[in-house]
Formats: C-alpha cells, sequence, structure tokens
C-alpha cells in the first residue's frame, strides 16, 4: 500500500510541473501475456505516469523518467495475480509529427510476497494526434529466476 501511495504521490506532482509544454504523458494500457508463462496469466494491465525533462535533446528526441504499475491477472490454471510497480528512464523519438518510437528501461518491484522484481524492458511505436496517442508495446520483466512478457496497446493523454 505504501508503493501505491508513494506513485500517487509521483504522479500527482507530475501535472504541477511545466505542463504547458506536452512533456507529462498519462498512460493506460492492455495485454496479452506472452512467453513462459503466458498460459499462467490471461491478461495485462498498467498506468504509468511520463516526465520528459530533457525535451528535444538532438532533433525529436526527448529524455524522461516513468513509473507505472502494471497488473498480470491469473489464468484459472494458476494460484494468483502478479503486479508490479515499475520505474524507469524513458527515451522516446518524433520520426514526424504523427509517428513516434519509445524505449523505457528500469526495474519493475514486484508487490507479492517473496519475488523481488528485476529488470524492466520496453519498447513501443506509436501514433500522435496531437493531446492523445495510441501505440503498440512488448513489456517485459525479468528476474534471475523467471521473466514476463506482455504484446498490447495502449493509450496516451498528454497534459
Amino acid at each position: 500500500m505504501k508503493k501505491i501511495l508513494l506513485l500517487t504521490a509521483f504522479v500527482i506532482s507530475l501535472s504541477q510541473v511545466n505542463a504547458q509544454d506536452d512533456n507529462i504523458h498519462l498512460s493506460g494500457q492492455i495485454g496479452f501475456p506472452t512467453g513462459t508463462f503466458g498460459n499462467a496469466f490471461s491478461m495485462h494491465f498498467g498506468v504509468e505516469g511520463t516526465y520528459y525533462f530533457l525535451d528535444d535533446v538532438a532533433e525529436g528526441l526527448k529524455i524522461g523518467g516513468t513509473a507505472g504499475y502494471n497488473l498480470y491477472t491469473a489464468s484459472e490454471d494458476f494460484f494468483a495475480d502478479f503486479d508490479f510497480i515499475t520505474l524507469a528512464a524513458s527515451g522516446r523519438y518524433d520520426f514526424n509529427e504523427e509517428f513516434f518510437g519509445r524505449l523505457d528501461m528500469g526495474f519493475g518491484i514486484a508487490l507479492a510476497d517473496g519475488a523481488s522484481g528485476g529488470f524492466l524492458f520496453e519498447p513501443r511505436a506509436g501514433y500522435n494526434f496531437g493531446e492523445f496517442e495510441v501505440f503498440g508495446y512488448y513489456k517485459r520483466i525479468s528476474e534471475s529466476i523467471f521473466a514476463i512478457s506482455s504484446i498490447g496497446v495502449g493509450f496516451t493523454y498528454k497534459l
């Protein structure tokens, strides 16, 4: 619960910083688990807040940080849902006004008892509609003994 409150405070604080520059992005994701544990989970849901504090490092390139919450719902054959708090560095490249690519790398903190979490890797590609974006993603969180991954779509609102 403490981690969820810290994440909420972080996302709220982002809304108070530099909102006029479209550097704050709030996103939601839905997808299907893949890989070794693909059959153990039925769906992936995620929410995140991203802040780009280095705007136009090079033409079209932004660098920032992101924090989020991810839930993998258990299938009938598995015993429990699995959830993570994610913290990552985020790099975004705008190919033109419509198309972009993004890469997040960081850490997923497991909230389940006995799990520690692991390295987060999430590339995505999407289309920019101005205030809104739609994207496809692949997300993988690798721990020393397992990796959980998903593929899906998401929606972003830019402040």
